[in-house]
């Protein structure tokens, strides 16, 4: 049976800095997908509505596919507490 190991003082200031390290990042994910799905989302949209004007059906292209994993390569910046670039 696991028993539980009781955390020093430095443990425990420890968890809270590594978990309000991870939710900042957590955020800056967030705030970057939100802008990168808005930019690919209003141009998908507007394409598909001309197709449907158009009378053409679209499914996805590789273009979207394409930009998708051109922003994760060259717009995905992680930045450590200090500001640094991650490299």
């Amino acid at each position: 049976m696991a028993r539980y190991r009781g955390k020093s003082p430095e443990d425990l200031r420890w968890n809270r800095i590594r978990r309000r390290l991870t939710r900042e990042l957590d955020i800056q994910i967030a705030d970057w997908r939100e802008e990168a799905l808005n930019t690919l989302l209003t141009g998908a949209w507007e394409k598909y509505v001309d197709a449907l004007n158009t009378g053409k059906k679209l499914e996805i292209e590789s273009e979207y596919r394409d930009w998708v994993n051109e922003a994760l390569r060259n717009e995905v910046v992680l930045e450590v507490v200090s500001g640094a670039p991650v490299e």
